[in-house]
């Protein structure tokens, strides 16, 4: 068994990706590893030949404000593809933005031709992989609102049960121990439009109701504390 075989084994949605593949075609897949905080692809670098598909790991897409801020928008993790929009059109699509890993990732580094050919031999691959990225893209916007909604300890609430389940993700699958959010308190003021002072406030009261863990002010979330999480969510709606 191949390497590309062995890492789909454990992998449904990849064994339905590539079920029809041949493997002349498979051989043609490269398996790529990145480390935490490496660009994958940087907004001012000449157009990539490759796309890549995220087998395991979640990256961030960065960009910059006219002040010269840099904030990440929005995270991508396993099944979504870097780089597939290049490919829709004849007019190559300008980058906008830099997409950086926030986890180790390793991901189906595939040539940009190879894939335009395969579009067309295995329509039901294309049309698996753009229905799974439109619905995590629909599920992920449903999310970002539910984190703006409300009152400001049940929108960093919101936030937090969203980043656990995207971090729990990079972890087996019965694992139900410490998650580490790995967003700094300048990127969740961000995301959800708070100050640091009011993360920070929010984040201690948590913490004293032992609903997540701060270490090294890092934050961490168990399954035990996520689902305590959840019911503290409820009761704030409640109010």
């Amino acid at each position: 068994m191949g390497e590309f075989e062995k890492l789909i084994e454990n992998h449904i949605e990849l064994r339905q990706l590539f079920g029809k593949f041949s493997a002349e075609d498979i051989s043609k897949i490269q398996i790529t590893r990145y480390p935490q905080d490496v660009d994958v692809i940087k907004k001012e670098a000449q157009q990539s030949k490759y796309a890549y598909l995220i087998v395991s790991g979640i990256c961030g897409i960065f960009n910059v404000l006219e002040n010269g801020e840099e904030y990440c928008y929005y995270k991508i993790s396993e099944n979504d593809v870097i780089g597939l929009s290049e490919l829709l059109g004849e007019q190559a699509i300008s980058r906008e933005a830099d997409i950086r890993t926030l986890t180790d990732v390793v991901a189906l580094k595939i040539a940009k031709e190879d894939l335009r050919i395969w579009m067309m031999k295995y329509p039901e691959f294309y049309n698996l992989l753009v229905k799974n990225i439109i619905n995590r893209l629909h599920g992920t916007i449903r999310k970002h609102i539910e984190c703006k909604k409300y009152t400001s300890m049940a929108n960093i609430v919101s936030y937090l049960l969203y980043s656990y389940e995207l971090y729990r993700k990079t972890h087996g699958k019965h694992y139900l121990g410490d998650v580490k959010i790995n967003e700094t308190r300048e990127m969740i003021g961000d995301f959800i439009s708070m100050s640091i002072r009011s993360v920070n406030y929010n984040l201690e009261a948590l913490k004293k109701q032992d609903y997540i863990s701060i270490r090294r002010g890092k934050i961490y979330i168990n399954h035990e504390q996520y689902t305590q999480l959840k019911g503290y969510k409820e009761e704030l709606l409640m109010e």
